[in-house]
């Protein structure tokens, strides 16, 4: 059998939001979901939902005892947040792992659902 030439070279998906956890308590954003959600904004107040395990990002740009600091990459496309207290204190996971977003209008923060290997691309919200 010939050998058949690879010519897909691996890209990042720009037209997705979505959030990465790293391992030590680090959520980065991707550009996308940084550009639509967080641009402008300092901080970032943090929620959980135990019950479907989703976490609650509210960005804001008021400096309040329970927020956390926004830090925006060199390139001014991308930021994260370092919260290992947040993942200790819900007991959630800091293994890596991306999430699936949406905008929760009603409450105005991003909701972050993990994505599990195997599903389908489409949002896992959509379920």
């Amino acid at each position: 059998m010939p050998f058949i030439e690879f010519t897909a070279k691996k890209t990042r998906n720009l037209d997705k939001s979505t959030v990465s956890i790293n391992k030590g308590g680090r959520i980065v954003f991707s550009q996308r979901c940084y550009t639509d959600f967080l641009k402008g904004f300092k901080f970032a107040q943090l929620f959980y939902d135990p019950d479907n395990g989703i976490v609650g990002i509210k960005p804001t740009n008021e400096e309040l005892p329970n927020v956390y600091p926004l830090k925006v990459g060199r390139d001014q496309k991308n930021a994260y947040i370092s919260c290992i207290a947040y993942f200790k204190y819900f007991q959630v996971s800091d293994s890596s792992r991306k999430m699936d977003t949406r905008w929760n209008k009603e409450l105005k923060l991003i909701e972050a659902r993990e994505i599990t290997k195997g599903s389908s691309q489409k949002s896992l919200f959509d379920n």
